[in-house]
């Protein structure tokens, strides 16, 4: 098959290659290698050390997403704990993620502090949202909405990119791959700066035909970051992205579809500027994105076209100031404005006003105190009020740390929900069933210890979410037979629902050589007084696709210097799916192993390749949707 990216991404990627070929002729011939030193920003919206955040957080930075070679974000969060992906077949499909049992619409996502638009699913295009032009993926578990606002009962995934002001590089990265299924990719990265500016760019194109009928995958995306020195202690930046993909459809194995197709785009756009000095820091920034979202697809042989888009608007503001050698604080507000539109069915403006304020206290070398509170204003909804209060003890003899955190959370109505939300009965007569906001409320305790000169580190999480109001869509029986039948439907609140577990994590190197990886999540997600329909109460009922036993286990061998490999192993046991109008059924447990190898032939020219599926597993994230079987993939990196 032939590579064929849509419209607008020709052109974007044509500047970009531009732009990295400039680069490449002032590049140096031996490029500088820095390293930074690692630091979380998503725990607490301040930069802290590793050893500072709960091991409810994840780091996940570049140097591991090139080894692993991941090409999307659900590549990088399937390997964490607590943290389940489910997608309607291979690569392209729509995708969600659960965060300790919690629905997905229950995660937000953002790029530096910007939030991504939710789109209609009411989480962000998953399946087409990769890792390119990114410093690390940071990832809180657990409820996070005093510092980032609505739909954190989950959890946060903020993806923070490569920024090269200040550090002294110059490069151009090109990378070619090829593989099963005619998967066709290539990527191109480039970094130029000096002490008072840096641009940071990575663009990438990638096609597939995938194994099925109708279930060919393409896509185009460009990241770019732009800062610039504009006094010793103010600084501006520029951050953009660009994502145009395009999925055939190919329904569920029982019922299959050589029509179905969509093309989604996103963009964002945002400048901001930045104040930092030896006690205070303020960061300001205006973010523009859209997202657009066209899906063709017959019904009954007739055909039928859904359009969805979402433009917003945010302006927010943080400022932190220490105020105490032991105690920071940090205030902030921001403005939403989302437009929702389904033509001809639906249409809505929502804004949102928010001030949260947060405060770090170091009482002593073994105790520190982290608290806030957030109060958000609604168009549509109720204001909401938030707060989380969390304790950290360390025991310096034995290098223990022990964490405790309770918070409180919500999550509004997504735009699906509420297009969907046709307050229609089982007979198809108007009844009201207005929607509220779900709430949580959470608690987590946990262990972290390093031992061995930190070759070996391990943690324990238990958790537990009380959530009210959970969201849930409802389609009735149909009345009447076609072409004639009707199809009511409704989005209602289930009046409860409680996810609880424990997660366990163990990293251990025992030789420079050799790095292993082990994580188990045990996980209870139920659903109480759960609305099947209203002729079908329930008065339990397990969240589908939410596996009580989740595995996910690594281990990376380097024999040499210029050699790698490495295998990687997810497995979920004792799984459920949904049944239309019916008690859950079980569907089939699984292990998938990939395989990865990264060979170094000198300093500017680098071999790769994987295995994905290596056993050919056959069985699917979600039910009647068949993941690729054992496929491999080779590439080439250079660079200059």
């Amino acid at each position: 098959m032939q590579l064929t990216i849509p419209r607008t991404p020709r052109l974007v990627f044509c500047a970009a290659l531009s732009w990295a070929q400039l680069l490449a002729g002032a590049a140096n011939e031996d490029p500088t290698i820095y390293e930074l030193e690692p630091y979380v920003v998503v725990a607490t919206r301040t930069p802290l050390p590793l050893e500072r955040v709960s091991p409810s957080v994840d780091y996940i930075d570049a140097e591991a997403m090139a080894f692993w070679q991941d090409r999307r974000l659900i590549d990088v969060l399937q390997r964490q704990a607590g943290v389940v992906v489910s997608a309607n077949g291979a690569p392209g499909s729509v995708a969600s993620v659960f965060l300790r049992g919690t629905n997905s619409d229950s995660t937000a996502f953002f790029l530096d502090g910007r939030r991504l638009n939710a789109a209609f699913s009411g989480q962000y295009d998953l399946e087409s949202l990769n890792v390119n032009n990114l410093e690390s993926v940071q990832l809180q578990k657990g409820a996070a909405t005093v510092n980032y606002g609505s739909s954190g009962i989950g959890g946060v995934v903020d993806l923070r990119t490569r920024q090269a002001l200040g550090h002294p590089i110059q490069g151009v990265t090109v990378v070619g791959e090829v593989g099963a299924n005619a998967y066709r990719r290539v990527q191109v990265s480039a970094n130029t700066s000096n002490d008072d500016w840096g641009w940071s760019l990575s663009g990438s194109m990638l096609s597939t035909d995938n194994e099925r009928e109708n279930d060919h995958f393409e896509t185009a995306s460009v990241l770019s970051r732009f800062d610039v020195r504009v006094t010793d202690h103010l600084s501006a930046e520029l951050i953009a992205q660009y994502l145009d993909s395009e999925k055939g459809v190919p329904g569920k194995i029982t019922s299959p579809s050589t029509y179905d197709h969509s093309i989604s785009e996103n963009w964002l756009v945002s400048p901001g500027l930045r104040y930092e000095s030896d006690d205070f820091s303020a960061h300001v920034f205006y973010s523009r994105s859209e997202y657009f979202y066209d899906y063709d697809y017959s019904f009954f042989g007739s055909f039928y076209n859904s359009r969805n888009e979402i433009e917003t608007d945010e302006l927010s503001l943080q400022i932190d100031h220490k105020i105490h050698d032991a105690a920071l604080l940090t205030v902030g507000g921001l403005y939403r404005l989302e437009q929702l539109t389904r033509p001809s069915f639906y249409g809505e403006d929502l804004s949102q006003y928010g001030l949260f304020t947060q405060l770090l206290w170091q009482l002593s070398d073994v105790v520190e105190l982290r608290g806030g509170v957030r109060c958000d204003a609604f168009s549509d909804f109720d204001d909401a009020s938030t707060g989380n209060l969390e304790a950290i003890f360390y025991i310096p003899e034995t290098d223990l740390s022990f964490f405790a955190k309770v918070a409180t959370s919500y999550a509004p109505p997504t735009a699906q929900d509420l297009a969907f939300d046709e307050n229609l009965d089982p007979m198809n007569v108007s009844i009201d069933t207005p929607l509220d906001p779900e709430e949580s409320l959470s608690y987590e305790v946990g262990l972290r210890q390093f031992l061995s000169g930190d070759d070996l580190k391990w943690s324990v999480v238990l958790f537990r979410n009380e959530i009210d109001n959970l969201i849930q869509y409802v389609a009735h029986p149909p009345i009447g037979v076609w072409p004639d039948a009707v199809y009511p439907s409704d989005t209602y609140n289930v009046r409860a629902a409680t996810t609880q577990g424990v997660e366990f994590s163990l990293d251990y190197a025992p030789t420079k050589q050799i790095e292993l990886s082990f994580g188990y999540t045990y996980m209870d997600a139920k659903a109480n007084d759960y609305i099947g329909s209203p002729l079908n109460d329930f008065d339990e009922l397990r969240l589908p696709y939410r596996p009580r036993h989740l595995f996910q286990l690594s281990a990376a061998y380097q024999p040499v210097e210029a050699f790698r490999i490495g295998a990687n192993a997810v497995g979920q046991v004792d799984r459920e799916r949904d049944n239309y109008q019916n008690y859950n059924s079980e569907i089939e447990d699984f292990m998938t192993v990939n395989l990865v190898a990264d060979l170094e032939l000198s300093e500017s020219l680098s071999l790769f390749a994987r295995v994905h599926n290596l056993l050919d597993e056959a069985y699917a994230l979600s039910y009647g949707y068949p993941v690729l079987g054992r496929s491999a993939y080779f590439g080439a990196r250079l660079s200059f």
